[in-house]
């Protein structure tokens, strides 16, 4: 009987195998247009800019590591008018450590680096939590957690 059990316990085991085509945390899952939906401190307080037409920041990852963003300059306690701003960034992702570090694309820019790491991650959604750094236009509140959507 123990045998039995004991050869039941291994086949079930090794039944279960990494299946990494299946894996959410690659390249090309990044890769793509991706509105974000939620910026939130620790506290669950709102950072996410609150525009009067309704438009939301996106993000356009490519296949060559360029991060192409239309951000907007606004308030994130009131609904109001927004000012929109196209900044370009270089982005490297590690998909074992699941941080994406962003750099400025300009080469007059500074060499300061933005790093960020995904906590959750679908076909269609993510969520990042902010680790340290500083590039133009991006939020450096300590652990504060963003959501993107597919477009």
């Amino acid at each position: 009987m123990k045998k039995m059990i004991i050869i039941l316990f291994v086949s079930l085991f090794a039944s279960c195998s990494d299946d990494d085509s299946n894996d959410q945390n690659n390249l090309e899952s990044l890769v793509g247009n991706w509105n974000v939906t939620a910026m939130n401190k620790e506290n669950g307080e709102n950072l996410l800019i609150q525009c009067t037409n309704g438009e939301l920041p996106s993000y356009t990852f490519t296949n060559n590591n360029e991060l192409n963003t239309q951000l907007y300059i606004g308030s994130a306690s009131t609904v109001g008018p927004c000012q929109s701003e196209i900044v370009f960034y270089n982005y490297e992702y590690n998909p074992t450590s699941k941080i994406i570090t962003i750099t400025n694309a300009s080469p007059n820019s500074s060499n300061s680096e933005y790093k960020t790491e995904i906590i959750e991650m679908t076909d269609n959604r993510f969520k990042t939590r902010y680790i340290s750094g500083n590039v133009q236009l991006q939020t450096t509140v300590t652990n504060f957690t963003t959501v993107f959507e597919r477009q």
